[in-house]
């Protein structure tokens, strides 16, 4: 298994769960980049505030699932484009089985594989 040290804008090293590339999920609030069982990166059109929660949803295949994410950090990619960090809070077990099932779907990204932002 893969443990994703990815650095947040301020520096600071704060992942402890598998990050995976999250192609073939898709999420109702932009382009899902990576996901793991206590967050994950999305790009966006708008900036999110950092603290704010909103339900996400996330899908593949037969599994549909909402979860409580908080914005952890948000930095302009572009014009018209944020990378957003999100973290996972309180997931009820049953949600948390299904992210574990989605994760586990996906391709791990090893720990000296840079992280994709592209479009």
């Amino acid at each position: 298994m893969f443990r994703a040290r990815i650095s947040t804008p301020e520096g600071s090293d704060r992942r402890q769960a598998r990050r995976t590339d999250a192609g073939g999920i898709y999420s109702d609030h932009g382009r899902l980049i990576d996901l793991s069982t206590r967050g994950c990166r999305l790009r966006t059109v708008r900036r999110w505030a950092e603290g704010r929660r909103r339900v996400i949803r996330l899908r593949s295949g037969s599994i549909d699932l909402q979860v409580v994410a908080r914005c952890v950090w948000c930095q302009q990619d572009r014009l018209m484009s944020h990378v957003v960090g999100l973290a996972f809070d309180e997931v009820e077990a049953h949600r948390r089985e299904l992210l574990t099932t989605l994760v586990e779907s996906a391709r791990p990204i090893r720990d000296d594989e840079p992280p994709s932002v592209a479009a």
